[in-house]
């Protein structure tokens, strides 16, 4: 095909045209490694976890969590972190790392900054406890097992919504579905399977088994083959009554600890700085208790009634759930919500509640507690009981925790009070136990 002198001016200006236009570049913005996902439900009680994020990004690429975190995750944690040795392996990551994302202490801390640089997603501490560590208890934050709620599974199925796990469902003072008010479940409902789910492992999905790959959701339709019944978490559920219906009282404080906790998620952005020594500051405006453990017991105690008995080590340094617990009585005595209690400004809130500084307006106690009396220790009586079993020939001779229990005491109490002895029972059953052993090989090597 020929072209004519003209089609090649026309040609050079129009090449000319665009190379003009090319001067001015637009930067393209620096590519992600993964893909960039946003976490769901940030500033709502129903944030996402951060092992969903994970289980999510994962699915998102069409590999298990295994491959992700060998081939991707886990080399850059070893890079940016201070690992001794050959590092952070898949096979350490479970057991040390997945049950422990969630909360308040250096795994998370240590994923968060990865994960956000490999998508180049920001805000990724809202989908963790990191926020209210500060203020609230760090024991026994997280459930053993993986948690969820059938009905929200599929509702979000048949919505066509994506389908995550929430970081309400992982925390342990948390048994309910706020939305759908029913027990959390922690088995896989199918016949064949029946397992607990961990809260992390190689192929761990949102909505599946990680044994079996079968829905979770309570769809009727696409659960064939479900166990009668779903298992759900032993111990901290709701009782139920004779005919079946949860018993009001215990339902509506489980109700209110996870509403409460939910409205603590919601605010995870916006809290601001929170200290360690926000409850102190908080029981001693609201009743005007010394901010020490041994007073807050017997204060509250005279306050909230002795049905409703508050530990100060519970308050203080007990686990999550334990203090949830306290803090429950207490917010429902002063009517106020758990985040008012934990971040709301002391002086405003005190306006709305009543304070207690006069021993007349302190209901009256109707029981009181007592400590049990110490049963008195004869040493004298004790050493002789001891020595008469160091005496005895006439049998095997015991072991000092038998000797000590004959005479209803702990060894370690004897052990403190009568040393000398203690170790002569001791040493004499292990040189029995000994010479009886040596007897017996010689018996079979002599056969």
């Amino acid at each position: 095909m020929m072209i004519s002198k003209i089609d090649c001016e026309t040609l050079r200006a129009d090449m000319c045209i665009i190379t003009a236009r090319n001067t001015d570049v637009t930067v393209l913005p620096a590519r992600s490694r993964l893909y960039k996902l946003d976490p769901i439900g940030v500033g709502t009680p129903w944030v996402e976890s951060l092992t969903s994020y994970l289980c999510r990004i994962a699915d998102a690429h069409s590999v298990s969590i295994d491959t992700l975190l060998s081939k991707t995750v886990l080399p850059l944690i070893n890079e940016l972190g201070e690992q001794s040795g050959s590092g952070l392996t898949v096979h350490r990551f479970y057991p040390a790392w997945g049950s422990a994302l969630n909360g308040t202490g250096s795994e998370p801390e240590r994923l968060i900054p990865v994960l956000e640089q490999l998508t180049h997603t920001k805000g990724l501490r809202a989908t963790t406890w990191l926020f209210w560590a500060p203020v609230l208890s760090k024991g026994n934050i997280l459930g053993r097992i993986r948690m969820w709620c059938s009905h929200c599974y599929a509702e979000w199925e048949e919505r066509g919504q994506t389908i995550y796990d929430p970081l309400i469902w992982f925390l342990d003072p948390v048994t309910i579905c706020p939305r759908h008010r029913q027990p959390l479940s922690s088995q896989c409902p199918h016949d064949a399977c029946q397992k607990t789910q961990p809260p992390l492992s190689a192929y761990t999905q949102c909505g599946y088994c990680a044994w079996c790959n079968g829905w979770l959701g309570a769809n009727v339709g696409r659960n064939k083959g479900l166990a009668k019944h779903g298992s759900m978490r032993v111990g901290r559920v709701p009782k139920v009554t004779d005919d079946g219906r949860a018993n009001t009282e215990v339902f509506n404080k489980e109700l209110w600890i996870v509403e409460a906790i939910g409205e603590l998620l919601a605010a995870s952005l916006t809290v601001g700085f929170l200290h360690s020594g926000r409850i102190y500051e908080a029981l001693h405006l609201y009743f005007g208790i010394e901010l020490t453990l041994k007073d807050v017991r017997a204060d509250l105690e005279l306050i909230l009634g002795n049905n409703q008995r508050v530990s100060g080590w519970a308050l203080y340094r007990g686990p999550l759930s334990s203090q949830i617990d306290c803090l429950h009585k207490i917010c429902t005595y002063l009517n106020i919500t758990l985040r008012e209690f934990l971040t709301g400004d002391l002086k405003n809130v005190a306006s709305r509640v009543t304070t207690f500084t006069g021993t007349d307006t302190i209901p009256t106690c109707t029981l009181k507690y007592t400590n049990r009396p110490r049963r008195p220790f004869d040493a004298k009586q004790v050493e002789l009981a001891l020595r008469e079993v160091l005496a005895d020939d006439s049998c095997s001779p015991p072991t000092l925790t038998a000797a000590a229990a004959r005479l209803g005491y702990f060894n370690g109490f004897l052990y403190a009070k009568l040393p000398e002895l203690s170790k002569a029972i001791a040493a004499r059953h292990k040189e029995h136990s000994r010479a009886g052993r040596l007897a017996e090989v010689d018996s079979k090597l002599s056969g």
